[in-house]
């Protein structure tokens, strides 16, 4: 049985949304009206239910910035879903300290939330 996802994946350098399908060995994404496009299954993000302040849709793997109210200091981090605490957390990497927050805490408290791309860049 195939898994029907809405995602993004990346096809040869761009990026392209969709239902992604997996037959016969092969990633494809499919878009309405227009032809299954081939894609690198392990660049596959699937969205999370958050946006940033443009209203772009945050996805699986994308880096973000942020900045918190009474902190000076701006964050980047990696979107990542945690299977251990079952939802999708931020992975701070520029910071000396590995830490991990809450999304959904991130998308509602941070005063500055912009998607700045993502890892298969």
């Amino acid at each position: 049985m195939n898994k029907i996802t809405y995602v993004k994946a990346k096809d040869v350098n761009t990026w392209a949304y969709g239902v992604a399908i997996r037959e016969d060995g092969i990633c494809k994404l499919y878009q309405e009206d227009v032809l299954p496009i081939p894609v690198k299954e392990d660049t596959i993000c699937r969205p999370t239910e958050g946006v940033d302040d443009k209203d772009d849709i945050i996805y699986e793997n994308d880096l973000i910035e942020y900045k918190m109210p009474y902190f000076h200091q701006h964050y980047i981090a990696k979107v990542k879903y945690s299977e251990e605490y079952m939802k999708w957390v931020v992975e701070v990497i520029n910071s000396e300290q590995k830490c991990y927050w809450d999304l959904a805490f991130i998308v509602k408290e941070a005063e500055l939330l912009l998607v700045k791309g993502n890892v298969f860049d």
